[in-house]
Protein backbone atom coordinates (compact mmCIF):
# COMPACT_ATOMS: atom_id res chain seq x y z
CA UNK A 1 0.00 0.00 0.00
CA UNK A 2 1.41 3.43 -0.93
CA UNK A 3 2.34 5.73 1.92
CA UNK A 4 -0.14 8.40 0.78
CA UNK A 5 -3.00 5.86 0.83
CA UNK A 6 -2.03 4.73 4.33
CA UNK A 7 -2.11 8.29 5.65
CA UNK A 8 -5.51 8.87 4.04
CA UNK A 9 -6.88 5.66 5.60
CA UNK A 10 -5.75 6.72 9.07
CA UNK A 11 -7.26 10.19 8.64
CA UNK A 12 -10.51 8.67 7.38
CA UNK A 13 -10.76 6.38 10.42
CA UNK A 14 -10.22 9.24 12.90
CA UNK A 15 -12.57 11.58 11.04
CA UNK A 16 -15.24 8.89 10.83
CA UNK A 17 -15.00 8.18 14.55
CA UNK A 18 -15.29 11.90 15.36
CA UNK A 19 -18.31 12.37 13.08
CA UNK A 20 -20.11 9.30 14.45
CA UNK A 21 -19.40 10.44 18.01
CA UNK A 22 -20.85 13.87 17.35
CA UNK A 23 -23.90 12.41 15.66
CA UNK A 24 -24.48 9.97 18.49
CA UNK A 25 -24.09 12.61 21.18
CA UNK A 26 -26.49 14.89 19.31
CA UNK A 27 -29.07 12.12 19.00
CA UNK A 28 -28.62 11.19 22.66
CA UNK A 29 -29.14 14.75 23.83
CA UNK A 30 -32.23 15.21 21.63
CA UNK A 31 -33.80 11.94 22.72
CA UNK A 32 -32.97 12.54 26.38
CA UNK A 33 -34.41 16.04 26.22
CA UNK A 34 -37.76 14.85 24.94
CA UNK A 35 -38.08 11.53 26.79
CA UNK A 36 -37.35 12.45 30.39
CA UNK A 37 -38.84 15.35 32.35
CA UNK A 38 -38.84 15.86 36.09
CA UNK A 39 -41.91 16.71 38.12
CA UNK A 40 -41.89 20.52 38.62
CA UNK A 41 -44.71 20.66 41.16
CA UNK A 42 -42.49 21.83 43.99
CA UNK A 43 -42.86 25.26 45.52
CA UNK A 44 -39.36 26.24 44.66
CA UNK A 45 -39.91 25.45 41.01
CA UNK A 46 -42.68 28.00 40.85
CA UNK A 47 -40.35 30.93 41.64
CA UNK A 48 -36.86 29.79 40.57
CA UNK A 49 -35.77 29.81 36.92
CA UNK A 50 -35.92 26.38 35.38
CA UNK A 51 -32.78 24.91 33.77
CA UNK A 52 -32.09 21.75 31.78
CA UNK A 53 -30.64 20.26 34.95
CA UNK A 54 -33.81 20.95 36.85
CA UNK A 55 -36.12 19.60 34.21
CA UNK A 56 -34.19 16.47 33.23
CA UNK A 57 -31.43 15.49 35.69
CA UNK A 58 -32.29 16.68 39.21
CA UNK A 59 -35.02 14.18 39.70
CA UNK A 60 -32.95 11.16 38.72
CA UNK A 61 -31.46 8.75 41.27
CA UNK A 62 -27.75 7.94 41.26
CA UNK A 63 -28.27 4.58 39.59
CA UNK A 64 -30.39 6.23 36.94
CA UNK A 65 -27.64 8.79 36.31
CA UNK A 66 -25.14 5.95 35.96
CA UNK A 67 -27.38 4.07 33.56
CA UNK A 68 -27.88 7.23 31.52
CA UNK A 69 -24.11 7.88 31.34
CA UNK A 70 -23.47 4.23 30.44
CA UNK A 71 -26.05 4.41 27.71
CA UNK A 72 -24.47 7.60 26.40
CA UNK A 73 -20.82 6.55 26.44
CA UNK A 74 -21.05 2.81 25.66
CA UNK A 75 -21.72 3.47 21.93
CA UNK A 76 -18.91 6.04 21.94
CA UNK A 77 -16.55 3.47 23.40
CA UNK A 78 -17.62 0.97 20.74
CA UNK A 79 -17.15 3.54 17.96
CA UNK A 80 -13.62 4.41 19.12
CA UNK A 81 -12.87 0.74 19.72
CA UNK A 82 -13.67 0.06 16.07
CA UNK A 83 -11.57 3.07 15.03
CA UNK A 84 -8.67 1.85 17.20
CA UNK A 85 -8.91 -1.65 15.72
CA UNK A 86 -8.85 -0.17 12.23
CA UNK A 87 -5.87 2.05 13.08
CA UNK A 88 -3.92 -0.82 14.67
CA UNK A 89 -4.69 -3.03 11.70
CA UNK A 90 -3.44 -0.28 9.42
CA UNK A 91 -0.28 0.20 11.49
CA UNK A 92 0.31 -3.56 11.53
CA UNK A 93 0.00 -3.64 7.76
CA UNK A 94 2.49 -0.77 7.52
CA UNK A 95 4.90 -2.66 9.79
CA UNK A 96 4.55 -5.80 7.67
CA UNK A 97 5.18 -3.81 4.50
CA UNK A 98 8.26 -2.18 6.02
CA UNK A 99 9.57 -5.57 7.17
CA UNK A 100 8.98 -6.96 3.69
CA UNK A 101 10.87 -4.02 2.16
CA UNK A 102 13.69 -4.40 4.67
CA UNK A 103 13.88 -8.12 3.99
CA UNK A 104 14.01 -7.48 0.26
CA UNK A 105 16.79 -4.93 0.75
CA UNK A 106 18.69 -7.39 2.97
CA UNK A 107 18.33 -10.14 0.37
CA UNK A 108 19.56 -7.83 -2.39
CA UNK A 109 22.48 -6.72 -0.24
CA UNK A 110 23.37 -10.34 0.51
CA UNK A 111 23.22 -11.18 -3.20
CA UNK A 112 25.37 -8.16 -4.04
CA UNK A 113 27.84 -9.13 -1.32
CA UNK A 114 27.98 -12.68 -2.69
CA UNK A 115 28.55 -11.35 -6.21
CA UNK A 116 31.28 -9.05 -4.94
CA UNK A 117 32.88 -11.95 -3.07
CA UNK A 118 32.84 -14.07 -6.24
CA UNK A 119 34.28 -11.20 -8.28
CA UNK A 120 36.99 -10.60 -5.67
CA UNK A 121 37.83 -14.32 -5.61
CA UNK A 122 38.04 -14.38 -9.40
CA UNK A 123 40.17 -11.22 -9.39
CA UNK A 124 42.48 -12.66 -6.72
CA UNK A 125 42.80 -15.90 -8.66
CA UNK A 126 43.58 -13.98 -11.86
CA UNK A 127 46.13 -11.86 -9.99
CA UNK A 128 47.73 -14.97 -8.50
CA UNK A 129 47.90 -16.63 -11.91
CA UNK A 130 49.40 -13.45 -13.36
CA UNK A 131 52.03 -13.36 -10.61
CA UNK A 132 52.82 -17.04 -11.11
CA UNK A 133 53.05 -16.57 -14.87
CA UNK A 134 55.29 -13.52 -14.45
CA UNK A 135 57.51 -15.46 -12.06
CA UNK A 136 57.76 -18.44 -14.43
CA UNK A 137 58.56 -16.11 -17.32
CA UNK A 138 61.18 -14.36 -15.20
CA UNK A 139 62.79 -17.67 -14.25
CA UNK A 140 62.70 -18.86 -17.86
CA UNK A 141 64.28 -15.60 -18.98
CA UNK A 142 67.14 -16.16 -16.52
CA UNK A 143 67.71 -19.68 -17.81
CA UNK A 144 67.69 -18.38 -21.37
CA UNK A 145 70.32 -15.86 -20.33
CA UNK A 146 72.48 -18.62 -18.85
CA UNK A 147 72.10 -20.69 -22.01
CA UNK A 148 73.08 -17.68 -24.13
CA UNK A 149 76.22 -17.16 -22.04
CA UNK A 150 77.20 -20.82 -22.49
CA UNK A 151 76.68 -20.65 -26.25
CA UNK A 152 78.72 -17.47 -26.47
CA UNK A 153 81.56 -19.18 -24.60
CA UNK A 154 81.32 -22.10 -27.00
CA UNK A 155 81.72 -19.70 -29.93
CA UNK A 156 84.54 -17.60 -28.51
CA UNK A 157 86.60 -20.19 -26.63
CA UNK A 158 87.70 -22.71 -29.25
CA UNK A 159 90.28 -25.43 -29.68
CA UNK A 160 92.20 -23.29 -32.21
CA UNK A 161 95.60 -22.61 -30.57
CA UNK A 162 96.01 -19.36 -32.50
CA UNK A 163 92.89 -17.89 -30.89
CA UNK A 164 93.20 -16.29 -27.48
CA UNK A 165 93.25 -19.00 -24.88
CA UNK A 166 90.89 -18.82 -21.88
CA UNK A 167 88.05 -16.47 -21.20
CA UNK A 168 88.06 -12.86 -22.26
CA UNK A 169 87.56 -10.26 -19.57
CA UNK A 170 83.99 -9.62 -20.68
CA UNK A 171 83.17 -13.33 -20.87
CA UNK A 172 84.69 -13.97 -17.46
CA UNK A 173 82.47 -11.22 -16.00
CA UNK A 174 79.44 -12.87 -17.58
CA UNK A 175 80.45 -16.24 -16.13
CA UNK A 176 80.71 -14.73 -12.65
CA UNK A 177 77.23 -13.20 -13.02
CA UNK A 178 75.93 -16.52 -14.34
CA UNK A 179 77.32 -18.44 -11.36
CA UNK A 180 75.59 -16.00 -9.00
CA UNK A 181 72.35 -16.21 -11.01
CA UNK A 182 72.40 -20.03 -10.95
CA UNK A 183 72.90 -19.87 -7.18
CA UNK A 184 69.84 -17.61 -6.84
CA UNK A 185 67.83 -19.98 -9.02
CA UNK A 186 68.74 -22.84 -6.70
CA UNK A 187 70.44 -25.06 -9.30
CA UNK A 188 73.60 -26.28 -7.66
CA UNK A 189 74.77 -28.29 -10.69
CA UNK A 190 74.70 -25.30 -13.05
CA UNK A 191 76.37 -23.07 -10.46
CA UNK A 192 79.12 -25.68 -10.02
CA UNK A 193 79.58 -25.88 -13.81
CA UNK A 194 80.17 -22.13 -14.16
CA UNK A 195 82.37 -22.04 -11.07
CA UNK A 196 84.48 -24.93 -12.36
CA UNK A 197 85.09 -23.12 -15.66
CA UNK A 198 86.08 -19.98 -13.72
CA UNK A 199 88.49 -21.98 -11.55
CA UNK A 200 90.12 -23.61 -14.59
CA UNK A 201 90.40 -20.23 -16.31
CA UNK A 202 92.04 -18.76 -13.20
CA UNK A 203 94.51 -21.66 -13.10
CA UNK A 204 95.16 -21.32 -16.82
CA UNK A 205 95.91 -17.60 -16.54
CA UNK A 206 98.26 -18.25 -13.61
CA UNK A 207 100.18 -20.93 -15.52
CA UNK A 208 100.34 -18.76 -18.64
CA UNK A 209 101.67 -15.79 -16.64
CA UNK A 210 104.31 -18.05 -15.08
CA UNK A 211 105.34 -19.33 -18.52
CA UNK A 212 105.46 -15.78 -19.84
CA UNK A 213 107.73 -14.76 -16.96
CA UNK A 214 110.19 -17.54 -17.78
CA UNK A 215 110.16 -16.65 -21.48
CA UNK A 216 110.81 -12.98 -20.61
CA UNK A 217 113.74 -13.90 -18.38
CA UNK A 218 115.34 -15.93 -21.22
CA UNK A 219 116.31 -12.68 -22.95
CA UNK A 220 118.69 -12.00 -20.07
CA UNK A 221 119.58 -15.58 -19.24
CA UNK A 222 119.21 -17.96 -22.22
CA UNK A 223 120.02 -20.91 -20.03
CA UNK A 224 116.95 -20.27 -17.82
CA UNK A 225 114.20 -22.54 -19.13
CA UNK A 226 110.68 -23.14 -17.87
CA UNK A 227 110.15 -26.06 -15.52
CA UNK A 228 109.60 -29.38 -17.21
CA UNK A 229 105.93 -30.14 -17.79
CA UNK A 230 104.70 -26.51 -17.41
CA UNK A 231 103.57 -26.29 -21.03
CA UNK A 232 101.94 -29.70 -20.81
CA UNK A 233 100.14 -28.61 -17.65
CA UNK A 234 98.92 -25.49 -19.41
CA UNK A 235 97.65 -27.57 -22.33
CA UNK A 236 95.90 -30.03 -20.02
CA UNK A 237 94.22 -27.19 -18.15
CA UNK A 238 93.18 -25.58 -21.41
CA UNK A 239 91.82 -28.83 -22.77
CA UNK A 240 89.89 -29.55 -19.60
CA UNK A 241 88.27 -26.11 -19.73
CA UNK A 242 87.42 -26.46 -23.41
CA UNK A 243 85.95 -29.92 -22.91
CA UNK A 244 83.68 -28.58 -20.17
CA UNK A 245 82.58 -25.55 -22.20
CA UNK A 246 81.92 -27.49 -25.38
CA UNK A 247 80.19 -30.38 -23.68
CA UNK A 248 76.51 -30.55 -24.56
CA UNK A 249 75.57 -32.08 -21.23
CA UNK A 250 75.04 -28.77 -19.43
CA UNK A 251 72.77 -27.32 -22.12
CA UNK A 252 70.87 -30.59 -22.36
CA UNK A 253 70.26 -30.64 -18.62
CA UNK A 254 69.08 -27.03 -18.61
CA UNK A 255 66.70 -27.66 -21.52
CA UNK A 256 65.42 -30.86 -19.96
CA UNK A 257 64.82 -29.40 -16.49
CA UNK A 258 63.54 -25.93 -17.30
CA UNK A 259 62.23 -25.83 -20.89
CA UNK A 260 60.59 -29.24 -21.27
CA UNK A 261 56.78 -29.19 -21.74
CA UNK A 262 54.80 -30.20 -18.64
CA UNK A 263 53.92 -33.88 -18.48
Amino acid sequence: MPEKTKIEARSFAVAGAVVLSIIWLGLFIVVSFHSNRCDDSTLWSLFAPRTWWDTHISCLRMNEVGDTAAGAFAPLAFIWFLATVFLQRNELQITRDELAVSRGVAIRQAEEFEDQTLHMAAANEATLKSIQTSYRLSVMDRWLKLSAIIRRAQREVTYDPFVQEGLTEDLRRLFEEAASLAFNLGDRAVETWFQKVLDLDTQLQFLQSELFAYEHEQYDDPERVPPAGLEAEIEDCRRAMLDIIHGDEILFNIAKKHFAPPS
